[in-house]
C-alpha cells in the first residue's frame, strides 16, 4: 500500500520569549540544527532590566544604611521597617537577576530549529509568553497517514514499511506501523 504521509517530531516544544522585551539577536537560522543547553538561539534585549538593576542597587545601599542608623537610635519599630526594606529590595534583585538570566533562549534539547519568521522579528518587541521557535527531535518521527477505509484491513500493528520523503524519493527509511485508528 502507498499512500501520502506527513510527518510530526516525536518531541518538539516551543520557547516563548520570558519577558516582553526587543529581540535583540537572533544566532540560528530555520532548519538549523542546535545543541542542546549550548546554543543560544536568541537573546532578548535587557537594557531595561540593567537599569531596574542599577537602582535597585543604588536602593539597596540606602536601605542598609538606614538599616544601621536605625540599629544606633534603638527603636524596634524603625529596625523592623529598616530590616523590611532591606529584604524586599534584596528580593527584588534577585527576582531582576533572574529575569536577565531569562534573556537568552535556549534550545532545551538537541534539536533542529523551526522558524520560519524569527529573522523577521530581530528588533521588534515580543510579549512575554509569545511563541518565537519550535524545536524538534529529527531523530524520532511518527507518520501520520490516511489510508483508504478498503485497505486499512490488510494491515495490522507492528507491520513494517518504508518512508521515502517527497524531497528525494531515493532515500528509504525503515518504518513500522504504531497504531490503527477508524478516525
Amino acid at each position: 500500500i502507498e499512500v501520502p504521509a506527513t510527518t510530526r517530531a516525536e518531541t518538539q516544544c516551543i520557547v516563548t520569549a520570558s519577558f516582553a522585551a526587543p529581540l535583540a539577536e537572533i544566532n540560528a537560522t530555520d532548519g538549523q540544527t542546535v545543541e542542546a543547553g549550548q546554543s543560544v538561539v536568541a537573546r532578548l534585549d535587557t537594557r531595561e532590566i540593567e537599569t531596574d538593576l542599577i537602582a535597585a542597587r543604588a536602593d539597596h545601599a540606602e536601605a542598609l544604611l538606614a538599616r544601621e542608623n536605625a540599629r544606633g537610635q534603638r527603636n524596634a519599630a524603625t529596625l523592623r521597617q529598616a530590616e523590611l526594606e532591606v529584604e524586599r529590595l534584596r528580593a527584588r534583585i534577585d527576582h531582576l537577576e533572574t529575569k536577565a538570566q531569562g534573556a537568552s533562549l535556549i534550545a532545551p534539547i538537541s534539536v533542529l530549529l523551526l522558524a520560519p519568521d524569527l529573522a523577521d522579528k530581530q528588533g521588534a518587541t515580543v510579549r512575554q509568553g509569545e511563541p518565537l521557535f519550535k524545536v524538534v527531535d529529527p531523530s524520532r518521527l511518527m507518520l501520520d497517514l490516511k489510508v483508504p477505509q478498503s485497505r486499512v484491513g490488510r494491515l495490522a500493528d507492528g507491520d513494517p514499511g518504508t518512508f521515502r520523503p517527497d524531497f528525494d524519493p531515493s532515500q528509504a527509511h525503515p518504518a513500522q506501523l504504531s497504531e490503527l485508528s477508524s478516525a
